[in-house]
């Protein structure tokens, strides 16, 4: 039998991480209990939110969390996933709404934003609806979504065990030549299931039909500063890319972290942070500095 380790002493990193437990919280939002998760300072702090993609939730963040240290961290379950309520029906504005709850239920101030591939339409959205919440906006492999994004409505496959679900598990879009340590993919399995009478079931919802919401239109209205990280194989090419930095009349930057799939920060998760961190500790800090008449249309590379 053979072992599958990550490189470079990252497998070690990650178990460190996710032994740091988060602390665990609901405020409601629109009649739903919104879940989070939360690690760092409570008080006094900068703030990182981080929003998941599709079919995801917030302990898709357990091993991140815990290492941008001097921030408080959240992560959000939108409602529908994880551990948040189901409801009858979902939209891009309603889950923006949910995020700026958070933000303001975690007593986050000075926020960086950041949303993997849904997750960042729902935090570009979230910018634009509550725009003095948030310093800048992080996409993470985030597309054009003109054919929006599909739905779920029919039942999730239950599971006599729970290690039969978690055998099962997927995170779809990773690379086949990178796979995931196995501590990682067994830990987001766990996170993903639900006790449902003698078997078990995915959290996550079951009608996950989502209003459309176009994100060139978004783009077009945002104001504050715009990151984008993708990756050399993932679903946002270089492009588009472009185009999203066009679009927005807010300062852009552009990161690529390499051999990566969709999910760089469970495929390179130490790059991802030293990415997020160079954005927020160096890209972020200087532009804020510049006067704001000359802050319209600024494009750099990061790394």
């Amino acid at each position: 039998m053979s072992v599958m380790t990550a490189p470079g002493g990252t497998l070690d990193w990650i178990e460190r991480n996710l032994a740091v437990p988060a602390r665990e919280h609901r405020v409601a939002v629109g009649g739903a209990q919104i879940a989070y998760c939360a690690w760092g300072p409570q008080d006094d702090a900068d703030g990182i939110l981080l929003v998941h993609g599709g079919l995801a939730h917030a302990r898709w963040w357990d091993h991140i969390g815990p290492t941008l240290t001097g921030s408080r961290v959240v992560a959000i379950d939108l409602s529908g996933n994880g551990d948040s309520t189901h409801r009858d029906a979902y939209a891009i504005d309603g889950w923006a709404d949910e995020v700026a709850a958070v933000a303001r239920a975690a007593g986050l101030r000075r926020t960086v934003l950041v949303g993997h591939s849904m997750g960042g339409v729902v935090g570009v959205a979230a910018a634009i609806r509550h725009p003095r919440l948030f310093r800048m906006v992080v996409t993470v492999d985030t597309r054009f979504n003109d054919a929006g994004w599909p739905g779920r409505d029919k039942p999730s496959p239950r599971f006599d065990s729970a290690e039969e679900g978690i055998a099962r598990f997927s995170t779809g879009h990773s690379r086949t030549d990178a796979p995931l340590p196995e501590v990682l993919r067994r830990h987001l399995a766990q996170t993903s299931l639900r006790r449902e009478g003698d078997g078990w079931r995915w959290k996550r919802s079951d009608r996950l039909w989502i209003e459309n919401a176009s994100l060139r239109d978004l783009l077009r209205r945002l104001v504050v500063p715009l990151a984008i990280i993708r990756t050399d194989g993932g679903v946002l090419d270089a492009d588009a890319a472009a185009e999203m930095r066009d679009l927005t009349p807010a300062p852009s930057a552009e990161a690529v972290i390499a051999v990566s799939g969709h999910n760089p920060f469970l495929d390179q998760p130490v790059a991802f942070v030293a990415v997020l961190q160079a954005l927020m500790t160096t890209w972020l800090p200087a532009i804020e500095q510049l006067e704001p008449q000359n802050t319209s249309r600024p494009h750099r590379e990061i790394g």
